[in-house]
């Protein structure tokens, strides 16, 4: 695989659905807790997941227009990375609240709320990353040179 197709196809897709992952995780769940203390009538698993696929498209989208961005120190690469999914995270859960609103119900609060843990959980990841023998980075994506 070339350098190229991992770096503008598979480092934005991976993005995605760690994006979507721990959006989704994030959200079900106290949306599991709520519900197995409450009777109402709830669908915990679209609302996770019509929040988490907005995220994950701006995830792409983010990825797409940030291509140009020169490639940084690793520790800054981390801040980068953090800071753009804190921000992918609160503005999908307000997408969400704008284009779905017969599903989700959602303000600045829960977006910050679920941005927090949720960048947290890409810190984590990029630190882990620093320490995986294949990872170029902060991504958990194999490096292109380590790809047959």
């Amino acid at each position: 695989m070339s350098p190229l197709v991992h770096a503008y196809v598979i480092d934005p897709l991976e993005r995605a659905v760690a994006t979507f992952v721990q959006q989704f995780v994030v959200i079900i769940l106290p949306a599991i807790a709520a519900f197995s203390i409450s009777n109402a009538d709830f669908q915990p698993w679209l609302k996770a997941a019509d929040i988490a696929g907005y995220a994950a498209i701006l995830s792409l989208i983010t990825s797409i227009l940030t291509f140009s961005v020169p490639k940084l120190p690793v520790l800054w690469d981390i801040v980068w990375r953090t800071v753009k999914t804190f921000l992918q995270s609160m503005f999908g859960v307000l997408a969400a609240d704008q284009l779905s609103p017969g599903t989700v119900h959602a303000g600045w609060l829960m977006a910050v709320g679920v941005a927090i843990p949720v960048a947290l959980a890409a810190l984590v990841k990029s630190l882990a990353a620093l320490a995986a023998p294949w990872s170029e980075g902060a991504s958990l994506a194999p490096a292109p040179n380590a790809l047959p």
